[in-house]
Parts: C-alpha cells; sequence; structure tokens
C-alpha cells in the first residue's frame, strides 16, 4: 500500500472512529434504556433476523409495547412504541403464523383482551389483533396445546380465577376462549410437560394470601386441576418449569412476594410435586427465570426483587438447591425480567422492566456468576454527599461521606487499588449536607468545611498531616444562613487563602466566609440569590480573574450570578430558566477559554447547556435528555479525549447519565449507568489509580455509596490497526466495514483515544 493510500485510509478511518466506539460502554455497570410508562412484562428474542436478542416491552401506564432493537453489540436503538389495549402487563413473543418470523402477544388488564402484533420480518409489526379473554388479563404463555402443531395462547384470568385457552386455527388466528378454573387470583403461568406423557400442561401462580400453585394437567380435552401450597402470607406472583435438578422432568420455581423467597417444587416424575422448598431471595420477589447463568450445565435462578430495587441470582448445586445467592442492582422497582444472549458471547445475560423508572437495566454476563454492576459499600444511614480527595498525602484519593441523619461525617481512606479502610467517623453538626475541601489553615494538607443544615452551621475539620483530623474547637464552628445546603471553597478576596461559599436554601442568599488567614473565618456576608438555592458553583465566569458564583434556585426556576468585584463582594444577576434546577456546575465545554454553566432540570429529566458569550451573557440552552430527577451534575474527561463529558446523578431512575463530548461543545445521547438506589451526588475521580476517571456516587436511600469504574485505557493501538500489527493495510478496512455494517464483532484492538493528539 503507497503512503498516499494509507493517508487516504487514515483519513477514512477518523470518519469512523465515533460510529465504531459509540456503542462501548465507559464504565462498569448494569445499563439503563428508556422505554413506556410503568413497563411490566419483558420478553427477548431475534425479531429482525439479524441473528441477534432484541427486546419487548410491555407497558402497563401508557398501554403499549416498546420494541428495542440489539445494535449487534449488545446495546440497543431507541425504542419504537405500539399502542395496546388498556394496561399493557404482561408480552410474548413466538411465531404464530409458522412464517419464522416471531410475533408479539400482550395482555391487556384494563380491556380483558390480548393482543397480536404480526412481525413484519423486519422487526417492525402491524396493528394490533385483539381477542377477548376473561377479566383483567395478568399473562400470557404460547404452547401446542392440542397437539396440532400450531401455537395456542393460554392467558391469566385474575379476576375469573380461570386460565383462558385460545386456540390457532392456523395462520396466527385464534379461537374463542375456553376457561378453565384455578386458583383464587391468577397472576402468572408456564407450560411445560409435567407428567411426562408428550403433551403440554399448564402450572399457574396464585397470588393470595394462602397462596397456591395450580397444575393443570392436559387431557387433550380438558384440563385437571390440583393445587399445591406455597405457604400462608406468601402471595406467589411468578412461575416457571425447568429441570431443577436434572433428574429429566420439569420440576417449579414460584417467586412468592411476601415471603421473599423462592419456592421450588420438585417434580416426582408424573406430574405430581415435593412440598416446597424456599430459598431466600431479596425483598418482595416478583418474578423469576431460568438459565445456566454459569456455564456448568444446570439451570440457575434470577430474581427481580420489587422492593429491594435488585436482581438475585441463584446459583443451583447441580441438584435443584440453590443455597448461595449474588445481588446486583438494578432501576427503581423491577417488575419482570428475561434471560438471553445480548451481547453475542456465549453466555446469558440479564434485562430486567423496572416499572417505576420507566426503564429497562442490563446486565451483562461477565463469567462466574458476575454480571456488569456497581461496586456498593454500605453505610450505616442515608449519605447526602460524598467527595473523592487526598487527605493523607499518599496520592490517591479518598473519600468523605455526610451522614444527614447520624450527625456525622465518614472518612475512608483509599488503599491505593480502589478499595478502601474501614470508615472513620468524626462527628458533625445537626444533620450535615455538603461538604467542601481545601487547605483552609495554611498548613499544606487537605482540611474539610461541613454545612449542618438543621443546625445553621458551618463546620471546620482541620487536618493533623496525615489524613485524620482534629476535634473541633468552638472556634471551629460558624453561624450560616437557614439551612445550608451546598458549601465550596475559593479565594474570593484574592488574599492567598480559602475562603467559603454557603448556599443557605431558605435563607435565599449565600454566606460568604472570609479566611483570616490561618483557618479561622469572619463573620458571614449574605448576599441575596431566588428561592432555594440548593447548587452552588464557583469560577471566574466574566473573565476578570476572580471567583465569581452562580446558584441554582429550587422554586424561584432561575439561576442568580453573583458577580465578584474583586473582593470577595457580589453582584446578584438573576438568570431565567423556567424550570427547577436541582444542579449547577460551571466548566468551559468547547474550550474556547469561557465558563459556559450546566443545569439540570429535576422534573424536566434533562441537563441544560448554556454557552458563555462572555460579559456574563449566554447563547440559546441548548437541552439534552438523562435519566429521571436528575439531581446532580458533574463534568470531568470520562473518556480521555481531552474534553469535559457530563456526569448527571437521576435520583429516581438509579442512574448516571454520561453525555460524551463531541469535541464542539455539543454532546452526544446519553448513556445511562446503574447505581445503587436514589443517587444524590455523583463526582468522578480516579479511584483505581489507573488513570483514567471514575464515577462514585452517594445513595440516599440505598445506604450506600457506589463506585462505578471506568473502562477506557489509553489507546495503545495504532488508529485504523485492527490486529495490532502496526501496520494500516486492507485487510483492516475491510474488518472496519463487517463491523459497522454487516454487524460482524468489533475488532480486538478497538479503544478510545485521542488518535489527531
Amino acid at each position: 500500500m503507497t503512503n498516499f493510500g494509507k493517508g487516504l485510509f487514515f483519513l477514512f478511518f477518523l470518519t469512523l472512529a465515533v460510529p465504531l466506539l459509540a456503542s462501548e460502554p465507559i464504565f462498569d455497570t448494569w445499563l439503563s434504556y428508556d422505554v413506556g410508562i410503568s413497563p411490566q412484562g419483558l420478553a427477548m428474542a431475534d425479531l429482525d433476523h439479524d441473528g441477534d436478542s432484541d427486546l419487548v416491552v410491555a407497558n402497563y401506564g401508557g398501554s403499549t409495547v416498546s420494541v428495542l432493537l440489539n445494535i449487534g453489540d449488545g446495546s440497543f436503538g431507541t425504542k419504537v412504541d405500539y399502542p395496546t389495549g388498556d394496561s399493557a402487563t404482561a408480552v410474548t413473543i413466538s411465531d404464530l403464523e409458522n412464517d419464522s418470523s416471531l410475533d408479539l402477544v400482550v395482555t391487556n388488564a384494563g380491556s380483558n383482551t390480548v393482543s397480536i402484533f404480526r412481525n413484519n420480518g423486519d422487526g417492525t409489526f402491524a396493528t394490533k389483533v385483539d381477542y377477548a379473554t376473561g377479566r383483567r388479563p395478568t399473562a400470557v404463555t404460547v404452547a401446542d396445546l392440542n397437539g396440532d402443531s400450531t401455537l395456542d395462547l393460554a392467558v391469566t384470568n385474575s379476576m375469573d380465577n380461570s386460565v383462558s385457552i385460545l386456540y390457532n386455527l392456523g395462520e396466527g388466528i385464534f379461537s374463542t376462549k375456553v376457561d378453565y378454573p384455578t386458583g383464587e387470583n391468577p397472576f402468572w403461568l408456564c407450560a411445560a410437560d409435567l407428567d411426562g406423557d408428550l403433551d403440554l400442561d399448564l402450572a399457574v401462580a396464585n397470588n393470595q394470601f394462602n397462596g397456591t400453585v395450580s397444575v393443570l394437567i392436559n387431557s387433550v380435552s380438558n384440563f385437571t386441576k390440583v393445587d399445591y401450597s406455597t405457604g400462608n402470607s406468601s402471595y406467589p406472583t411468578s412461575i416457571l418449569s425447568a429441570d431443577l435438578d436434572g433428574d429429566g422432568d420439569a420440576d417449579l420455581a414460584v417467586a412468592t412476594y411476601n415471603t421473599n423467597s423462592i419456592a421450588v417444587f420438585k417434580n416426582n416424575g408424573d406430574g405430581t410435586f415435593t412440598p416446597k422448598t424456599d430459598f431466600i431471595a431479596g425483598r418482595n420477589p416478583i418474578s423469576v427465570s431460568a438459565a445456566d447463568l454459569d456455564g456448568d450445565g444446570d439451570w440457575d435462578l434470577a430474581v427481580a426483587n420489587n422492593n429491594s430495587f435488585n436482581v438475585t441470582v441463584l446459583r443451583n448445586n447441580g441438584d435443584g438447591s440453590f443455597p448461595v445467592r449474588f445481588q446486583f442492582g438494578s432501576g427503581n422497582n423491577p417488575r419482570f425480567m428475561s434471560t438471553g444472549d445480548i451481547d453475542g458471547d456465549g453466555d446469558f445475560d440479564l434485562a430486567v422492566a423496572n416499572s417505576n423508572s420507566n426503564t429497562i437495566s442490563i446486565l451483562k454476563n461477565k463469567g462466574e456468576m458476575a454480571f456488569t454492576s456497581q461496586t456498593d459499600q454500605t453505610l450505616p444511614s442515608s449519605p447526602s454527599y460524598v467527595l473523592p480527595v487526598d487527605l493523607d498525602g499518599d496520592f490517591d484519593l479518598d473519600l468523605v461521606i455526610t451522614n444527614l441523619n447520624l450527625n456525622t461525617i465518614s472518612v475512608l481512606k483509599n488503599n491505593g487499588d480502589g478499595t478502601f479502610q474501614p470508615k472513620f467517623d468524626y462527628v458533625a453538626g445537626a444533620g450535615p449536607r455538603g461538604v467542601a475541601a481545601g487547605d483552609l489553615d495554611g498548613d499544606k494538607d487537605i482540611d474539610l468545611a461541613v454545612v449542618n443544615l438543621i443546625s445553621n452551621t458551618v463546620l471546620i475539620y482541620r487536618n493533623s498531616g496525615n489524613g485524620t483530623f482534629f476535634a473541633p474547637r468552638a472556634e471551629d464552628l460558624y453561624p450560616t444562613g437557614n439551612i445550608p445546603f451546598f458549601v465550596v471553597t475559593k479565594d474570593f478576596d484574592k488574599d492567598g487563602d480559602f475562603d467559603l461559599a454557603v448556599a443557605n436554601r431558605f435563607g435565599n442568599n449565600v454566606s460568604i466566609l472570609k479566611n483570616n488567614g490561618e483557618g479561622t473565618f469572619a463573620s458571614r456576608t449574605d448576599f441575596p440569590v431566588g428561592l432555594e438555592p440548593i447548587s452552588l458553583a464557583a469560577a471566574d465566569l466574566d473573565r476578570d480573574g476572580d471567583q465569581d458564583l452562580v446558584t441554582a434556585n429550587f422554586t424561584s426556576f432561575n439561576l442568580t450570578i453573583l458577580r465578584n468585584g474583586g473582593s470577595g463582594n457580589f453582584v446578584p444577576l438573576p438568570h431565567p430558566l423556567g424550570y427547577i434546577p436541582s444542579s449547577v456546575y460551571a466548566v468551559d465545554v468547547d474550550q474556547d477559554t469561557l465558563i459556559d454553566i450546566l443545569v439540570t432540570d429535576y422534573a424536566g429529566n434533562k441537563v441544560t447547556v448554556w454557552k458563555n458569550l462572555g460579559n456574563l451573557q449566554f447563547g440559546h440552552p441548548v437541552d439534552y435528555p438523562v435519566g429521571g430527577f436528575p439531581y446532580f451534575v458533574y463534568a470531568a474527561d470520562l473518556d480521555l479525549d481531552k474534553k469535559p463529558d457530563i456526569a448527571v446523578a437521576n435520583y429516581f431512575s438509579n442512574t448516571v447519565s454520561v453525555l460524551t463530548n463531541t469535541g464542539t461543545g455539543t454532546f452526544a445521547p446519553k448513556v445511562d449507568y446503574g447505581t445503587g438506589v436514589n443517587p444524590g451526588t455523583v463526582m468522578a475521580a480516579d479511584i483505581d489509580g489507573d488513570v483514567d476517571l471514575d464515577l462514585i456516587t452517594a445513595n440516599y436511600n440505598g445506604y450506600s455509596f457506589s463506585i462505578l469504574k471506568n473502562l477506557t485505557s489509553k489507546c495503545i493501538a495504532k488508529a485504523g490497526d485492527t490486529n495490532k500489527d502496526n501496520k494500516i493495510l486492507l485487510s483492516d478496512v475491510v474488518v472496519l466495514i463487517n463491523y459497522l455494517y454487516k454487524g460482524e464483532p468489533p475488532p480486538n484492538s478497538a479503544c478510545r483515544g485521542d488518535v489527531d493528539a
């Protein structure tokens, strides 16, 4: 290849670099995708004949079904919604017409119907056709129940205490329903040959206090019911059939909502079952799925726990017992889950529908019963803020956490590899909320300032030099305004030491406490801002050499820019927004030396970029969708391209939205990464010492903090070199084209890097 040809190819590769790497996850945790309102049911299969697993979600609140097609690498395109009947509860996928394309079947609890969506052959679907069921249908399974080699429907009718059978008349047209009695409030069902006679029977989970499983044995013209108890106060919600003990017959596993367990019924071989054995899951397990998750040849179980906001994986010992469990995160109120090979690597991944955050969670299998998930460390109370900072001078980043309800702060020293020593607690004032760090007393180590929102104070913690702190003195406690919520440290009066700025939520002002030079502070001076300032950022917004401030005012729907006169005296300048700002951050997103402003819209689920035009004038806002109820925004170079990216903590969806900078100060669409429950703070820092920046969240109702480890590394491969032979050849072009346009695997050497640096 000539040098000219190589040059042309190099330019060609640069045009491909963004789409090639766009779908690579940056962080090692579960991924989240938006679906419809209140997703309930979920199913997985190849809908568009491209060889990978797509997803379908039944949305109860929106009365739609969302289809998400797999891009080919385990990530998904934007959902496409199809209207269903009223209150869609469950969805299953099957080839109803025998045309080799997979169709959809959806139960509609509000309209007492089941909807059939015929596949057009490419993963799009024709308008639904409805069939009547009983009252309040909750689940559907597809099976050949009459032995005619066509697939019939069986539907649970929760208000009729029955199952409706709709027989396939051919070409996906169904008969009028035939009803068979079940136990009280049938909620879920499955089909399997339970008695070994080669036809398919049904098993139904009856969601009641004295819960039961109804086994309906198929005799071609009828079903004979036998009930098995799941125990008092069990309220079973989900059921599956699989050979759990490896003896060749179909056993049952049932999620029992109120007893926080999975009940396993072993088949005696003739369609009768032993009494249940219970295995602990999480809080309020609502669905259970089976797959060989660890590759050892037996069926393991995966459970969605509705009120612990997580997934339990139960490892099969090989005999149908499940003594070992593993827990992984999810969105809010996980409802139903499915298993399948999402990323094409040959093992089973997990997909979970989260009814309260209107999302699905994707947990990719990493082998050995490990799934992509954040690393959580449990705390004794609700953390309100987390700050990474090197407290002990060992060049790694420790953590400071404020414990709002315990009136303490916790310090966790980093071992150097991203793990932490046991926390050490220090007494705080009443209601510690925000924390800032800096050398406040001029002794070359890092001190802390913590605002206490109940006692209306800021407390100074003086570092002893090794990352421990002296007991606070009376003179280390300073009054603030009413309900101090946020604090920053900067040199506001240009005298060489760190001053304090405190946003007082119900004081509707910012307190400035100037440093006297030895770590004591003068009495505060208050500057008015908008209503309920809950976030504060400091930066030189007007390029005059001093530090200005900007507040996010929660209930006056605006920002206030406090312009520094040069000596720490500020002039307030309101900046209208028209929405509820929950967080503000100042950063130069377009690298034009002017500091821009990022603002989260709490109710609108977006982050807004306000570009600085100079002289405190800002351009038209640019909005980017993020997750549910964004509460905190941060910016840093997360993908090692030397440009600031955006990270937003989404309180309601248990995620961080990451928006990567395209290079011009605009941002790519969000990728949502899983955290613990209700993240209220997100920070970026190199926690594990590998050069790239990890994310840290404080999870208020998860009683934990999460570490999301960054998977980015400095790119050592030559741009366009797909096999690391240090040559750019035509074969490399072929690999790239096959990946981008034919859905083949990406090159092994693909990584992020600044190829034109």
